[in-house]
């Protein structure tokens, strides 16, 4: 799951909404791509998702912090 920027969290409107991510950049590991769902508001977040430490596990090492992505509904 989630959390997303509130250009994309829209007032609510992408609550439940799944989204494809896709890692790109020298952070990625395992999986290239995940299926996510937003469940939450992320105010300060300066880019498009905070995603859970279980989404971000699969994508990249979480010492990594911030990863590079490219997502889709």
């Amino acid at each position: 799951f989630v959390a997303a920027a509130p250009s994309i969290f829209q007032a609510k409107r992408a609550c439940g909404k799944h989204f494809t991510i896709r890692c790109v950049g020298s952070s990625c590991k395992g999986h290239k791509s995940i299926r996510v769902v937003v469940v939450d508001l992320c105010p300060g977040c300066p880019g498009a998702f905070d995603l859970s430490k279980e989404a971000f596990e699969k994508l990249a090492n979480p010492d990594a912090g911030v990863i590079d992505i490219d997502f889709h509904a």
